[in-house]
């Protein structure tokens, strides 16, 4: 049996898979399997229990630190207010910290995307022929 269809069977979401041939003996793989979930929970356990079936060695690892990561739309709507609004988070030495037109445009632009909503056509922005000019310049260099 395949290993994904053995966590399909306990219901425990495989998140990462990683193989590489033994150094010593090529005949052996190092599977290293991350899934989703607590390693106590029962489903795991079972799961855990099963695998070692499978296995010459079994060893858990630490638990990675996964960050959290939007999976819906909606999820993008509530974070909308975390992100860089008005120029509050400029530090002292970005160019735009005293600058009272570039923090005002900034509020404009963070304000049109803090009100924007999942479903919702995106507000358009109408840069100015200096902005145009500027991001003309920019995707020059870049490309």
């Amino acid at each position: 049996m395949f290993p994904s269809a053995i966590f399909a069977a306990y219901n425990v979401n495989i998140t990462e898979i990683r193989s590489s041939p033994d150094p010593l003996d090529l005949r052996k793989m190092t599977v290293s399997i991350s899934f989703e979930g607590e390693w106590e929970s029962e489903n795991a356990t079972q799961l855990i229990d099963r695998l070692g079936s499978y296995c010459v060695a079994f060893t858990r690892g630490s638990p990675a630190d996964v960050p959290w990561f939007p999976r819906s739309p909606e999820d993008l709507d509530r974070i909308a207010s975390h992100t860089l609004d008005a120029g509050k988070d400029l530090e002292a030495d970005h160019p735009g910290f005293h600058d009272v037109i570039y923090r005002k445009r900034r509020q404009e632009i963070a304000s049109c995307a803090e009100n924007h909503k999942a479903g919702r056509a995106v507000g358009i922005i109408e840069y100015t022929p200096r902005e145009t000019a500027t991001w003309k310049h920019v995707w020059g260099i870049l490309t």
